[in-house]
């Protein structure tokens, strides 16, 4: 069985970034997804620049395991994206070493 992989490579802005800056960042993301063909299996990949802490109400999304104690404004952008495109965040959705949680 044979299908495709888009692969969406991206470098989001930084927390102290302007807010139109972020919009517009996620409004060229949203395209780049959304053009790409339906039935591809789409990755995106990369620095989001997002911390999520440990609140349960987004476990499905993001799983329970991160090392910040609190979220930013850009891990409530990903995760606005990630639940309108049925997707997961998969760097913190599954538990590691706290050796290999940080560089």
């Amino acid at each position: 069985m044979a299908f495709n992989v888009t692969l969406i490579c991206v470098h989001a802005p930084t927390e102290g970034t302007e807010e139109e800056v972020k919009d517009r960042f996620y409004e060229e993301l949203e395209n780049v997804y959304d053009g790409a063909a339906g039935h591809d299996v789409k990755m995106t990949l990369g620095d989001m620049n997002a911390k999520r802490d440990r609140e349960k109400m987004y476990k499905l999304v993001t799983g329970q395991e991160s090392i910040h104690m609190e979220s930013n404004n850009n891990e409530e952008r990903l995760i606005d994206f990630a639940v309108s495109r049925n997707m997961i965040v998969s760097s913190k959705y599954f538990p590691h070493k706290r050796i290999h949680t940080t560089t």
